[in-house]
């Protein structure tokens, strides 16, 4: 689990010590193919690490139709907006192949980062620049037209 943990960016800049803290609390869960994971709406326990498998995330539009917002490939993290505020999944995680993975609920992930505070400025790093991306494509869909939004 910590080599896994290594190649996640959430993870990958904590010493050691405080990498063989993280994989003690992680808790391993299969899943198999059309499985749901998580309903978008329903309350948020937790961050999942995805080791094996391939997930898709969904939101419903208000018509009823399905949004597909990203697909989850091994390695990659999901589910991370709830570690911190305690709200709701904002979307529907669904298994499209047979899955393994791992799960960090929020209270042991709470208990992790009192005794490993550098993990939380690692987190807030890498949030950090989600938020950076994620606002300039807002300004980029906000202040440029269609041709200029193409290009970039």
């Amino acid at each position: 689990m910590i080599e896994q943990l290594k190649r996640i960016s959430l993870f990958a800049a904590l010493p050691p010590e405080a990498l063989k803290s993280v994989a003690s609390i992680v808790r391993e869960r299969r899943y198999a193919k059309g499985r749901l994971i998580f309903v978008e709406g329903e309350p948020g326990d937790g961050v999942f690490l995805l080791q094996e498998g391939r997930i898709k995330l969904t939101r419903q539009t208000p018509d009823g139709r399905e949004h597909i917002l990203h697909y989850v490939n091994p390695g990659e993290v999901f589910a991370e907006i709830v570690l911190f505020d305690g709200g709701t999944y904002p979307a529907t995680a669904e298994v499209v192949e047979d899955a393994r993975v791992g799960v960090i609920l929020n209270p042991d992930f709470d208990d992790l980062i009192v005794k490993h505070p550098e993990l939380a400025l690692a987190m807030l790093r890498i949030m950090s620049r989600r938020l950076r991306t994620a606002q300039e494509k807002v300004m980029s869909l906000a202040l440029h037209d269609v041709t200029r939004r193409l290009v970039a």
